[in-house]
């Protein structure tokens, strides 16, 4: 969408359920960096 390499973009994910987090493992996957994504939900977990 904005012509950005997938290891550029920066992502914030809101929630950090099943579904987010299988989502997150295949961007990681495709080539995004983990220190980009930022994971908010109402309870602490670390990841």
């Amino acid at each position: 969408m904005v012509e950005k390499n997938i290891s550029d973009v920066r992502m914030v994910v809101s929630g950090a359920g099943a579904a987010a987090i299988a989502c997150m493992n295949l961007l990681v996957a495709l080539g995004m960096q983990k220190h980009n994504i930022v994971v908010c939900d109402s309870k602490r977990r670390y990841l």
